[in-house]
């Protein structure tokens, strides 16, 4: 009953976070773009400059239209709370899976349930929420391993690259890190243990998926490369100490990090989808002024605790709330992944230590914004409740081995003099 009240709770934020303000503005924001990219899908043309951002949201808002109503904002609403309820239940798998007791389980799912990020990014991006629903759904399906229901969990993590092009390295990373755990295993028990098909129907449902998304790219956007064409300008703008990028034929690219760090706008004659040009461009930068783009990368990770958030485009007014839920989440993490490093011989533990390293990578060198960790906030947020835990446990056995240990220290008789 707690949970389901919990959830109501939280379905009654979302909701009306959502309905509190019309679909006009909405457009305004990223989602306009997304929304414009649906219609190229639809009606063509079909040019590379589709995969300038993820694809994933654009194929769901012409997908929505085949009942003609992809850009109602009630329609828009109803995927979003779907996955987020799609979450819900993801988040309690993962947290049992930590051996969490009831009520810390309870307190993960209600943290889920209002957690505000959710709904605000999700303002700015329908694929926010889709994203990380289907990476807590992949981590649940993980840590538990079981058959067809791994096989989903796989494909679910697959398609959230499709979404959320940053999850990418969560994949390669838990995959070196399984690898290594079982090789692992393997010279501590012995040549004749093996992992052989453990994780196999994840991996499997993972491949198809990846493949698929990367097929359905290429085939809305002929000429693109991987699952969105703007890494490199983004890697660029990650190290070039620049407000933004203007271009010679028109537009402009402006990071909420940058914005709020510098003044200075470049002007590119280069195509913001000349890959190779700002990634010739990035390591110039890196080879130039080695010390200072270090520095700019560590500023990155400082800026995505959200120690200084400026204006945020998903829902104007609520800017101030973001602050302390990225500071939480920065705080989840840094706790998170230190229980994790504890277990991560186990499932629970690597696919933790993903899911961090995959989001220091991103916002180190590409964006360094809280909304670049979101996807994988309620991983980290399990794995901290689970490491408070096992502090919390340990500090009391200290105390009660401390207390046994006086007692014997006063019972125990005086020897002969």
């Amino acid at each position: 009953m707690p949970a389901a009240l919990a959830a109501l709770a939280g379905l009654g934020v979302h909701w009306l976070t959502h309905i509190h303000r019309p679909m006009a503005e909405a457009l305004e924001s990223d989602m306009g773009g997304f929304s414009a990219r649906a219609g190229q899908i639809l009606h063509g043309p079909l040019d590379a400059l589709i995969a300038f951002q993820s694809v994933g949201e654009s194929l769901l808002l012409a997908a929505l239209s085949l009942n003609g109503h992809w850009d109602s904002y009630v329609a828009l609403t109803l995927v979003h709370v779907g996955a987020w309820l799609g979450g819900l239940l993801a988040t309690k798998r993962l947290a049992e899976s930590w051996s969490l007791g009831p009520a810390a389980v309870l307190f993960c799912v209600v943290v889920y349930a209002t957690w505000l990020p959710s709904a605000l990014y999700s303002n700015l991006c329908l694929n926010e929420s889709v994203g990380a629903s289907l990476v807590l759904i992949g981590a649940a399906s993980w840590v538990t391993d079981r058959g067809r229901e791994a096989f989903v969990g796989g494909v679910a993590l697959g398609l959230a690259c499709l979404f959320r092009p940053n999850v990418t390295p969560m994949i390669a990373i838990l995959f070196a890190l399984y690898i290594c755990a079982g090789a692992n295993a393997r010279l501590r028990l012995g040549r004749d243990w093996t992992t052989a098909g453990r994780h196999l129907p994840f991996w499997v449902g993972c491949a198809i998926a990846v493949a698929l998304g990367l097929l359905a790219t290429r085939l809305v956007a002929p000429g693109s490369v991987g699952f969105a064409m703007s890494d490199a300008m983004n890697l660029y703008l990650g190290v070039k100490p620049i407000r933004g990028l203007t271009f010679a034929n028109g537009g402009g690219w402006m990071p909420l990090v940058n914005n709020n760090l510098y003044t200075y706008i470049e002007f590119s004659d280069a195509s913001m989808m000349d890959r190779e040009h700002f990634f010739a461009a990035a390591a110039e930068q890196v080879r130039t002024h080695p010390t200072e783009s270090l520095l700019r990368w560590g500023r990155n990770i400082v800026e995505s605790t959200g120690y200084h958030i400026g204006y945020f485009p998903g829902l104007p007014g609520f800017n101030w709330l973001l602050r302390p839920f990225a500071l939480a989440s920065s705080l989840f993490a840094v706790i998170g992944m230190f229980a994790a490093w504890q277990q991560r011989q186990r499932v629970v533990g690597q696919i933790t230590l993903a899911a961090g390293l995959c989001m220091l990578v991103t916002v180190a060198f590409f964006m360094g914004t809280p909304r670049a960790r979101f996807p994988f906030d309620m991983v980290f947020l399990v794995a901290a409740v689970a490491g408070a835990r096992t502090v919390a446990q340990r500090w009391s056995s200290r105390r009660l081995d401390s207390g046994a240990a006086r007692d014997v220290d006063l019972r125990t008789p005086p020897g002969p003099l």
